[in-house]
C-alpha cells in the first residue's frame, strides 16, 4: 500500500464515523460526500477541511480494494461504487473550470479517488470481460482533462504527485477502453495534457534536485500511439501533417526549453524509462525536433542523454524474456537513436551543434552499440529446430533488417557530407581521433566492431554480419581508418601489455619487452612477479597448462 496514506490510528472521530458508514452504509456514504462536496464552498477553509478529511477515509477503503493482499477489502463498497455515479461525480468534479485552483492536498486527495477507482476497473472488472458497466467507464473520459488543458498555464504551480497522478489517470482510461473495445476518440485534451505534466515534471527545478521521480511515462505512450495511429491517414503531402499540429501545440505550450530539459533528465536519469517507453521518448522528441530546430540537441548536450539512455537499456533485462526478445528491444532503441544520429548531421555542419556539445566518443559508442544487437540477432535467429530462443521469430528479423538498413543510412549520409565537404574539418578530425587513435596505445571503438564482426564471419557465414562489416569499413574508411594500421597497433600493444591486470602496464605499455611465459612461449608478463601473482589466481596458468 502506498507510504503517503494517513495513518487510520490518527484519524479524527467524524473520520471513523465515516470510515464505519462507508462499511455498513456505502452507498449512502457515497452519498454525503458527493452532497457535501456540492453544498460546500471551496474558498471556506472550513468546508475543505471536512471534505479532505472524508477524502482521506476514502482513499484508505479504496486503497484496500486496490491492494487486498495487506488488508480486508470492502466489497459492498466496491458494489456500490460500480452500481452509482460516484466515478462519474469525481471525474465531473475534476473537469471544473475551477478545480486546479483549490488546495493542492485536496486536488491531489480527488485525483487520487479517480486513480484508485480506475485500478479496481482495471484489476477486477476488465479482465472479467463483463460488460454490465461498460456505460459507466464511457461517461468518464475524456472530461477531466478539458478544464485542465485550458489551464495549461498554471501547470507549473501543480505538485509533482498530483502531475503523475494524471498520468496514470490518462493512461488507465485509455487502457481500460482499449480492453472493453468501446468506441475511441482522439481524446486530445487528455493527450496534450498529460504531455505537458510530464514536461513539467522533468523540467522541474524538483527535478533537478534530486533526480529521481516516481513516474511510470505513461504520457510518452498515450502520445506515441496517437501520432503513430495519426500516421496511417495524414496526407503525406500534407506541408504540417497531422501529428506534428499537435506536437506543435506542445511545444506552443511548454516552450523548447522546457521540452529539451524534460527530455534531457528522463534519458539520462530515469530508470523507468526503458523499452517501450524509451523507443516512445526517442519517436517523439524526432517529431519535436523538426518543430524547434536541431540547435536544441546542443543544449543540453542529447548525445550523451542518449547514451545514458543506451547504458540503462543494454544493463536492465527483464529475467521473464529470453536473448529474443531482450535483443529485439535494444535494436528498436538503437535504431531510434541512429534517426537522431541523422537529424543531427545538418546542425554540425551548419556549427549549430558545436563540436564542444556533440562527444565524438559517445558518437562512436552509441555506433557500435546498435551494431552489436543486428549481429547478435543474426546469432539468435540462427538455430537448430524445437530449439528456438527468438521470442517472435518474424519480428526479431524484422528489427534486425530494419537496424541493417537504418545504419546504412546513416552512414551514407555521413558520407555524403564527407564527399562534400560539409562537415567542418575539426568534427571531422576528432571523430578520426576518438574513433581509430594513431599512436601508441589501445585501438578505438571502430577497429574493436570491425574485430567482433571479423571473428564472428570466421565461425560462421552471414550475410548481415558481411553487410554491417562492409558497411561500417566505408564508414571508418571515410573518416580515414585503416584496418591493417589499427590491427598492427593492437598487435604491438598487446606486445607490451602485461597479462596482471592489477599491474599499471595492463593499461598502459610496458616500455620494456614483456617476459616470456615458459608454457606457451609468448610474451605475457613485465615481470616474475606480475606472473607469480597472476598463476596464483589460476588466471593464465589454466591456459597455459592446457596449451601444453
Amino acid at each position: 500500500m502506498p507510504e503517503n496514506r494517513h495513518d487510520p490510528s490518527t484519524w479524527s472521530p467524524g473520520q471513523v464515523a465515516y470510515d464505519q458508514a462507508l462499511r455498513e452504509g456505502p452507498t449512502a456514504a457515497l452519498d454525503q460526500f458527493c452532497s457535501l462536496f456540492r453544498a460546500s464552498s471551496t474558498s471556506e477553509t472550513r468546508d475543505i477541511e471536512q471534505i479532505f478529511s472524508l477524502s482521506v477515509v476514502l482513499s484508505e477503503n479504496l486503497d484496500k480494494l486496490t491492494y487486498p493482499r495487506t488488508a480486508t477489502p470492502n466489497e459492498d463498497l466496491w458494489r456500490a461504487l460500480l452500481e452509482s455515479d460516484f466515478m462519474v461525480f469525481v471525474a465531473r468534479t475534476i473537469s471544473e473550470p475551477d478545480f486546479l485552483t483549490y488546495r493542492m492536498d485536496l486536488v491531489f486527495n480527488v485525483c487520487d479517488l479517480l486513480k484508485s477507482m480506475l485500478q479496481v476497473w482495471w484489476m477486477w472488472i476488465v479482465p472479467k470481460g463483463s460488460s454490465d458497466y461498460r456505460e459507466t467507464i464511457q461517461t468518464v473520459p475524456p472530461d477531466p482533462y478539458d478544464a485542465c488543458w485550458d489551464a495549461t498555464d498554471s501547470i507549473e504551480k501543480i505538485g509533482m504527485a498530483i502531475l503523475v497522478c494524471f498520468d496514470d489517470i490518462a493512461y488507465l482510461m485509455r487502457d481500460i477502453q482499449m480492453r472493453i473495445s468501446t468506441p475511441t476518440l482522439p481524446y486530445l485534451a487528455m493527450f496534450s495534457f498529460v504531455s505537458c505534466c510530464w514536461i513539467t515534471l522533468y523540467s522541474s527545478a524538483q527535478f533537478e534536485a534530486n533526480k529521481k521521480l516516481p513516474s511510470n511515462h505513461h504520457a510518452l505512450i498515450l502520445i506515441h500511439e496517437l501520432c503513430a495511429a495519426s500516421r496511417v491517414t495524414e496526407n503525406e503531402n500534407s506541408s504540417l501533417p497531422w501529428s506534428r499540429q499537435f506536437m506543435a501545440a506542445i511545444v506552443e505550450a511548454m516552450g523548447a526549453r522546457s521540452l529539451v530539459r524534460a527530455a534531457y533528465n528522463a534519458l539520462s536519469y530515469s530508470e523507468h524509462l526503458v523499452d517501450r517507453h524509451l523507443t516512445a521518448c526517442l519517436d517523439i522528441l524526432e517529431i519535436q525536433m523538426e518543430l524547434i530546430g536541431v540547435h536544441w540537441y546542443a543544449s543540453p548536450p542529447l548525445l550523451d542523454a542518449f547514451m545514458h539512455a543506451m547504458h540503462r537499456e543494454d544493463h536492465d533485462p527483464d529475467p521473464e524474456d529470453g536473448p529474443g526478445v531482450l535483443t529485439r528491444r535494444r535494436l528498436k532503441a538503437y535504431e531510434g537513436v541512429f534517426r537522431h544520429l541523422e537529424k543531427m548531421l545538418p546542425g554540425l555542419e551548419s556549427g549549430a551543434i558545436p563540436l564542444g556539445s556533440f562527444s565524438c566518443t559517445t558518437f562512436w559508442n552509441l555506433l557500435s552499440g546498435g551494431v552489436h544487437p543486428a549481429s547478435d540477432a543474426d546469432g539468435v535467429l540462427r538455430h537448430e529446430s524445437g530449439d528456438c530462443l527468438c521470442g517472435d521469430h518474424t519480428a526479431l528479423n524484422e528489427a534486425m533488417l530494419t537496424m541493417a538498413a537504418r545504419f546504412s543510412a546513416l552512414k551514407d549520409a555521413y558520407l555524403s557530407a564527407l564527399r562534400h565537404k560539409r562537415l567542418p574539418q575539426p568534427v571531422v578530425n576528432q571523430i578520426r581521433r576518438t574513433g581509430a587513435p594513431q599512436g601508441a596505445g589501445p585501438t578505438g571503438r571502430w577497429y574493436f566492431v570491425v574485430s567482433l564482426l571479423r571473428e564472428r564471419l570466421r565461425h560462421e557465414a552471414s550475410s548481415v554480419n558481411s553487410t554491417l562489416l562492409n558497411a561500417w569499413l566505408e564508414l571508418g574508411g571515410a573518416f580515414g581508418m585503416d584496418e591493417v594500421s589499427q590491427r598492427d597497433l593492437k598487435a604491438a600493444h598487446v606486445a607490451r601489455q602485461c597479462c596482471w591486470r592489477p599491474c599499471k602496464y595492463h593499461s598502459t605499455p610496458s616500455e620494456k619487452p614483456l617476459l616470456v611465459c615458459k608454457g606457451c612461449k609468448e610474451a605475457r608478463y613485465c615481470s616474475a612477479a606480475c606472473q607469480r601473482s597472476d598463476w596464483k589466481q589460476g588466471n593464465h596458468r589454466v591456459q597455459c597448462r592446457r596449451v601444453k
